[in-house]
């Protein structure tokens, strides 16, 4: 669960809270308690992107719970509430229906919108701002949180799905044949780089921050609300469902990112992309890092549902197979 810093009066002494704890009022002088003066709290809502935002009430009493709703224009996505001044407790950032709580000032908040396929809202785990969703098509990304999106051969400029029957992109196969060779890592991802403007492909040491225990925790999934560890669990803004996938925790600050494990292609020419790894039970993530590890392997991020001290790791993959991509921002 996140924390955020509120400020309690002008003397500016901070709380910690934690997303889904119930903090007292307290008054100017440090005592708690009703706020003594009986003034009545504005509420106002800015946006950016494009979209529309309400609350159902714009003046309360001090303490009052407040629901705020967000609804992005067509083409648009909700990404999160800030709040820009004033005292309050905002219940789930990342929701597109939520509360907040005034407390001893008036309060402005923003809601975020954007375009879901070249923009995101980034998440800081382990000091690194790490996109929130996989890459999608090339230069895009994918269209949820649970969504695996594409996957890639290194340095390539084909996306290839992970469903069948074998799928690429913008050439479809067969017409692009798959290539089971194994490209030159020396020469990285360059202009074949999947991120969109603004991201890149992580360095073999930023994905390697995921799997610092001194900074961060890792579960098979987690359930947001409550925290408690559920295999393959993971909730967006609209609904709970049931998927393979790994969730990172900022031991910090309680930040979390959620990795879809959604298995890979293999490199050999037999088996022409063979899928590997999928499924609830034996499922697998294997990401990719901009670091190489001889000519023909890199470095990539792997994890599964298993033990937690093996499971996550960093490994060796051949630059041919076709593995997940997760940005980092520039």
């Amino acid at each position: 669960m996140r924390k955020y810093l509120v400020s309690t009066g002008m003397w500016l002494s901070m709380a910690v809270l934690t997303l889904g704890t119930t903090l007292p009022l307290i008054s100017c002088d440090g005592d708690t308690g009703s706020d003594s003066s009986g003034s009545t709290r504005t509420i106002s809502i800015t946006t950016t992107g494009s979209g529309t935002a309400t609350a159902d009430k714009d003046k309360v009493a001090s303490g009052t719970v407040v629901t705020l709703k967000a609804t992005p224009a067509p083409g648009h996505a909700f990404f999160r509430w800030t709040i820009i001044s004033g005292d309050a407790m905002l219940a789930l950032p990342m929701e597109s229906e939520t509360t907040i709580q005034v407390l001893l000032q008036d309060v402005v908040i923003r809601a975020e919108f954007g375009d879901p396929t070249v923009e995101d809202p980034g998440v800081t785990v382990g000091g690194i701002t790490w996109a929130t969703r996989n890459v999608g098509l090339p230069g895009n990304f994918a269209a949820n949180l649970n969504d695996g999106g594409w996957i890639y051969q290194l340095g390539r400029p084909l996306a290839w799905t992970v469903v069948a029957p074998i799928t690429s992109y913008p050439v479809n196969y067969p017409d692009a044949t798959w290539d089971s060779t194994d490209p030159d890592t020396s020469s990285g991802w360059g202009e074949n780089d999947p991120c969109p403007d603004g991201w890149r492909v992580p360095t073999a040491e930023e994905l390697g921050t995921l799997i610092d225990g001194s900074k961060v925790k890792s579960v098979w999934g987690t359930d947001t609300d409550t925290g408690t560890s559920k295999p393959g669990f993971s909730r967006t803004a609209t609904e709970s469902i049931y998927i393979p996938g790994r969730t990172f925790v900022d031991l910090a600050t309680n930040e979390t990112v959620f990795f879809p494990a959604q298995g890979y292609r293999d490199s050999n020419a037999k088996t022409i992309g063979r899928l590997n790894e999928l499924g609830q039970g034996d499922a697998v993530g294997m990401y990719w890092s901009s670091g190489a590890a001889s000519s023909s392997f890199a470095h990539v991020l792997n994890f599964s549902k298993g033990y937690a001290e093996v499971w996550p790791k960093m490994v060796t993959m051949r630059s041919g197979s076709a593995l997940s991509v997760r940005c980092v921002k520039n």
